[in-house]
């Protein structure tokens, strides 16, 4: 995977933020299965949904995963986990650009982390071949 137009891991949300919903960190399971994402919230009240809206195709379609809860980062932000599920990436010959959101819906209002308006753009490739060199 290579980010875009983000690093791999963003700084932490500050206590004078005025975002509600930020992406901590974004990377690929082990398996290389799924497109794994942490975010942070404001807890700004008790019940709350977190999700990632994205894309792989240019938003000719979209899928959403909501988000599940890992715990409290403070009194005032709040932590959530999110899997995506990936096409194989053994079959991906030139790779594939995933574009992605994130939604926080609390107490009647609805706050989006799209990374200023240009989304979080990633590309997934396969890993080059790794090739050992024997002595004889």
């Amino acid at each position: 995977m290579t980010p875009v137009n983000f690093p791999f891991q963003l700084p932490p949300p500050s206590v004078g933020s005025t975002k509600e919903v930020s992406l901590d960190q974004l990377w690929v399971s082990d398996e290389r299965d799924r497109l794994l994402a942490t975010v942070s919230v404001r807890n700004l009240a008790y019940d709350k949904y977190v999700c990632c809206r994205y894309t792989h195709d240019s938003w000719k379609t979209t899928d959403e995963v909501a988000g599940a809860y890992l715990g409290s980062v403070s009194p005032d932000w709040d932590r959530f986990a999110l899997t995506i599920h990936l096409p194989s990436i053994a079959r991906l010959t030139e790779g594939k650009t995933f574009q992605l959101c994130f939604r926080y819906v609390v107490a009647g209002r609805e706050f989006w982390d799209n990374n200023g308006g240009a989304n979080y753009i990633v590309w997934l490739h396969r890993s080059p071949p790794q090739f050992t060199c024997g002595t004889s």
